[in-house]
């Protein structure tokens, strides 16, 4: 979440002056790593990584040193491309800044207010095109940046070190942040729905997928309970038949005296008749 306008940073740097009379020597550390800054705006911290300044990153840039950010003022010192009044040394600590004061009325004010301790802080312009945020437990955020773009000049200070979070690169930086806090919490929002959808989708199918198995096992056991009932009857018919064999023979003899008397009834039946019509005739 780079911004593309530049951005401004303070530190209390151990700025000083050479201890001999004579010179005119100030140094100071214009950036300093993996130090916390103050709570930005009210939503953020900073902390910038080694890795975002190389020394070969500051010797390609043309930085000038200022008074209190004073654009329109003289130039204490500048490196163009690493060469120039001013030294820029990366080391573990930062990014150390080194010149002589200018023996002009100017210089040798800057150079009264640093060995009085009047001046004793320092900042640097920066546009960063490459970060990271993360939310800390409080509720705010810690933005780390991995890497500087641009850098365009340094300047000593007579007040108290703070990051300028009344800068419009600063207040910019804090409406995109919200902007994309808001369209991360909103993305957050919609994973977690389609997960859910995914999770509801998920049941209904193994809820299916359950019923259809209970089924087909109930189908099985009804099928397997039907076998059973007929191996268990043909069984019982087999019984009878192995108990009493001539059963089905008296059943049927029984049946063909059954139909023999019957023709015999019919057979008296129709005499008993003809001799009524006799009778009747006569």
């Amino acid at each position: 979440m780079a911004t593309n306008k530049i951005e401004i940073r303070s530190f209390a740097s151990s700025l000083r002056a050479g201890s001999e009379e004579q010179s005119r020597h100030i140094e100071g550390y214009a950036i300093v790593f993996n130090s916390r800054s103050q709570l930005l705006g009210g939503y953020f911290y900073e902390e910038i990584l080694p890795e975002a300044c190389t020394q070969e990153f500051i010797d390609s840039q043309d930085v000038r040193i200022l008074y209190n950010h004073n654009g329109s003022g003289i130039s204490l010192a500048r490196s163009k491309q690493g060469k120039g009044t001013l030294t820029l040394t990366v080391d573990s600590k930062g990014v150390k800044m080194s010149f002589d004061a200018p023996d002009t009325p100017f210089g040798n004010e800057i150079l009264d207010m640093v060995r009085r301790g009047d001046a004793d802080a320092m900042s640097f312009a920066f546009m960063a095109d490459h970060d990271e945020w993360q939310e800390l437990e409080d509720g705010t955020y810690l933005r780390t940046i991995h890497n500087i773009a641009v850098i365009t000049e340094c300047s000593i200070l007579d007040c108290a070190p703070a990051y300028e979070d009344t800068s419009v690169a600063v207040r910019s930086l804090i409406a995109n942040f919200k902007d994309n806090i808001d369209m991360s919490k909103r993305n957050k929002r919609t994973e977690e729905e389609l997960e859910e959808e995914k999770k509801s989708k998920r049941s209904d199918e193994e809820t299916q997928e359950e019923e259809k198995k209970s089924k087909c096992e109930d189908d099985e056991k009804e099928e397997d309970r039907e076998d059973d009932e007929k191996e268990e009857q043909e069984e019982k018919n087999s019984k009878r038949s192995d108990e009493d064999p001539d059963e089905d023979e008296e059943r049927e003899d029984d049946e063909e005296d059954s139909e023999d008397d019957e023709e015999d009834d019919e057979r008296s039946l129709k005499s008993y008749y003809r001799e009524l019509e006799k009778t009747l005739d006569f």
